[in-house]
C-alpha cells in the first residue's frame, strides 16, 4: 500500500493557476508555495512565456513585464468601471459587490505555472474522527460504497471538467483514482449534490433520497449557501442530518467537508471559517472533518481571490479543486496506510 502526498507537501507544483491584476501601475500574480524556482509560465493554449521578457519572478510574486498580455484592473474586480469586453454574470445573478466573471472568460485569461518549491508550512486541514469500518475496507482492498451530498462545489462548478474541457475530471473521481492506485480498492460513488442549496434543503430531502441507503461512507459538503443561517444553526443542521441518515443505515460513517471562504468583498457568502469552528465544537473528534476554509485563507495571503476561484465569487477553480482531491485522498489513503 502506498502513502499519498497531498499537493501542499509536494516540492514540484504543476498547473497552478495565476491571474495577473494591476494596482497602482504594478501588474502581478501570486505563487502559493515558498521559494518558487525553475518557474515556467504558460497560457491556457500551451504557449510558454519567456522569463525576463514576459515576466519576472520576485519572491512569491510573478511580475508581468509584457503589458500586451491580459491582466485585470483591481477596480474591475470590485465591479467598478468594468469594460464591456469583460464577460460577466452580474446582472444575471444580481451580484453587485464583486465582478462575477463568466467562468469561460476567466478560464481564457488564466495562466498556468509550474515550479519547484520548498515544502511549505500549511494549516491543519484534516481532523480525524471515526472511520474504522471505512479504513478496514480500504486495507482489505474491498469496494467502498460512497455518497457525496453537497452543493455546487460538490458538482465541481466552474471547473474545466464541468465546462466540458477534455483531460479534466471531477475532484471526487480523482480521489477514486488515487484510492485505487494506493489501496487497490474501488470506490462506487453516487453524487446526489444539488447546486444552489444548503443544509435546510438537505434535511427536507434526505429521507426520500436515502430511504434504501446502503452506503459505507457519506461525504457531506455544504456551507457556502448556509451563510444566512449563522454558524451554530449550520452545525446543528449537519448534526441533525447525520443523525437522520444514521437512523436509515447505522453502519454508515461520515466525513464532513467545510466550504472554502468566499470572496471577502461579497456580502452574499460569508462566515465559512466560523462554520468550521462550530463543526469542531459540535463533533469533537467523533466525525472526521476537513477544513477547506483553512486552505483558502492560507492561499489568499499569497494570491488574489480571482486566482483560486472559477468565478471570482464563491466557486473554486481547477487549482483549488486539487485541494479537495488532496485533502480527501490523504484522509482515506494515509489512514489505511497507517493501519496496514
Amino acid at each position: 500500500m502506498k502513502k499519498y502526498r497531498p499537493v501542499w507537501q509536494c516540492s514540484r507544483i504543476k498547473d497552478e493557476i495565476i491571474v495577473f491584476t494591476e494596482k497602482d501601475g504594478a501588474v502581478c500574480a501570486g505563487l502559493a508555495f515558498d521559494n518558487p524556482h525553475n518557474v515556467t509560465i504558460r497560457k491556457r493554449n500551451g504557449k510558454v512565456l519567456k522569463e525576463g521578457v514576459d515576466y519576472a519572478v520576485k519572491g512569491n510574486a510573478v511580475v508581468l513585464l509584457d503589458k500586451n498580455l491580459f491582466f485585470y484592473n483591481e477596480e474591475w474586480l470590485k465591479n467598478e468601471n468594468v469594460p464591456t469586453f469583460v464577460e460577466n454574470e452580474n446582472k444575471q445573478y444580481d451580484v453587485r459587490d464583486v465582478l462575477l466573471i463568466s467562468p469561460r472568460f476567466l478560464r481564457e485569461t488564466q495562466f498556468l505555472a509550474d515550479y519547484d518549491c520548498d515544502v511549505t508550512d500549511f494549516p491543519e486541514m484534516v481532523f480525524r474522527g471515526n472511520l474504522e469500518k471505512t479504513v478496514q475496507k480500504l486495507v482489505r482492498g474491498e469496494k467502498l460504497d460512497v455518497i457525496l451530498f453537497g452543493d455546487s462545489i460538490s458538482n465541481a462548478a466552474n471547473s474545466s471538467w464541468e465546462m466540458g474541457f477534455g483531460g479534466y475530471v471531477h475532484w471526487i473521481d480523482a480521489v477514486k483514482k488515487n484510492v485505487l492506485g494506493c489501496c487497490g480498492a474501488e470506490m462506487n460513488i453516487v453524487n446526489v449534490s444539488r447546486s444552489g442549496y444548503g443544509t435546510e434543503w438537505a434535511l427536507s430531502a434526505y429521507k426520500e433520497k436515502f430511504k434504501k441507503m446502503k452506503a459505507d461512507l457519506v461525504i457531506i459538503a455544504f456551507g457556502m449557501n448556509d451563510s444566512a443561517l449563522g454558524a451554530k444553526k449550520f452545525a446543528s443542521n449537519v448534526r441533525e442530518l447525520i443523525e437522520g441518515m444514521k437512523s436509515l443505515c447505522k453502519e454508515t460513517e461520515f466525513i464532513v467537508i467545510s466550504s472554502p471562504s468566499a470572496n471577502k468583498d461579497c456580502k452574499l457568502f460569508y462566515g465559512q471559517s466560523e462554520q468550521f469552528e462550530e463543526l469542531r465544537k459540535t463533533f469533537g473528534g467523533k466525525i472526521t472533518l476537513i477544513n477547506m476554509s483553512a486552505a483558502s485563507d492560507f492561499l489568499m495571503k499569497r494570491k488574489k481571490y480571482i486566482e483560486i476561484s472559477g468565478n471570482n465569487l464563491n466557486h473554486p477553480n481547477d487549482f483549488f479543486y486539487e485541494f479537495y482531491e488532496s485533502a480527501l485522498s490523504e484522509t482515506l489513503i494515509n489512514a489505511a496506510e497507517s493501519e496496514n
